[in-house]
């Protein structure tokens, strides 16, 4: 398996570049779901950390349903690519400052997409739910975790609007941003 990824820079956060080192590992060798990955020693070695590094790392990764650890088998993709995607982005807002502003970016420009879909699809019934949602927020004003979740219902409402079952599903991830 080829490893020709660069030993680690001091600079940035060791998890994250061995986070960018795996998935590296996972392009070069077109690695998919259920296949094993290099043992944590080759990755050590291939990166110039310590395998307890690269061990802290996986685990993490395993955690957040990325990776699978099976004890004296090894370390397999994870099968569970729903999961995966909403773990990714949480991973990322941890452990990447630019992450922050990168998703706000990108949840700006799927919600002006969702807004218009809702709008065109909206039944009068959607309008009076939003209408109460947003007073809601006025009576909860002083409220910051009502506020929050009650903003969280209105986007909510909004992705149903659209009526478009893929985008309902992008918005769990994006939640955490908000949150």
């Amino acid at each position: 398996m080829k490893l020709n990824y660069r030993p680690i820079k001091p600079d940035k956060s060791l998890s994250v570049q061995i986070i960018k080192g795996i998935e590296e590992i996972i392009k070069e060798n077109n690695l998919k779901l259920d296949d094993k990955l290099p043992p944590e020693n080759e990755m050590a070695e291939a990166f110039g950390v310590s395998r307890l590094t690269v061990r802290e790392t996986i685990q993490s990764l395993a955690g957040a349903g990325l990776l699978r650890v099976e004890r004296g088998k090894g370390v397999f993709i994870s099968t569970n690519p729903k999961k995966a995607f909403a773990a990714q982005i949480d991973w990322l807002l941890e452990s990447d400052e630019e992450a922050i502003i990168h998703s706000l970016e990108a949840r700006k420009l799927i919600e002006m997409s969702v807004t218009r879909l809702a709008a065109e699809r909206a039944i009068p019934s959607d309008i009076e739910e939003l209408e109460e949602l947003i007073e809601a927020n006025r009576v909860e004003v002083n409220d910051r975790y009502k506020m929050i979740e009650l903003g969280l219902q209105f986007h909510y409402k909004i992705y149903d609007m659209a009526r478009n079952k893929v985008l309902h599903l992008m918005l769990k991830p994006l939640e955490s941003i908000v949150r």
